[in-house]
């Protein structure tokens, strides 16, 4: 499963940023019930993917990056490096056992392929910003 605890964390952080703006690390862990050793890490790998920035001081706190284009499911998810495939077939690098005689490819391996087609369509059906309003 790709969306994993740590994920999740991902999802709530930006959920609470969506919603309130720019906010402090102890803000967001009070509001979406946090460790504050995760919500910092968390923070810290969402801004390496360029999800959110800081602001040091007394003013300061954990914002959205603004972003040229809408952000879907989809898009947190590649920039957090979450494994999308639903089978390792899928990975150019698996050298499938059922491969044999020149065949590229097994009725599994076309069954995978539609399926992973259906949940790239649907992880970037929405942006953030329509799923954080529902």
């Amino acid at each position: 499963m790709f969306i994993t605890r740590e994920m999740d964390y991902v999802l709530r952080i930006l959920r609470a940023l969506y919603r309130n703006g720019q906010m402090s690390a102890r803000a967001i862990s009070e509001m979406e019930t946090i460790s504050m050793p995760i919500t910092y890490k968390t923070l810290d790998r969402m801004a390496r993917a360029g999800l959110v920035t800081s602001r040091r001081g007394v003013d300061g706190g954990y914002m959205l990056v603004e972003s040229r284009e809408p952000l879907s499911l989809y898009d947190v998810l590649k920039a957090m490096g979450a494994d999308l495939l639903v089978n390792r077939c899928l990975d150019e690098q698996y050298r499938c056992e059922a491969w044999e005689d020149g065949a590229k490819q097994c009725g599994l391996h076309r069954e995978c392929c539609r399926i992973q087609m259906l949940l790239e369509t649907e992880l970037k059906r929405k942006t953030l910003s329509e799923i954080f309003k529902e």
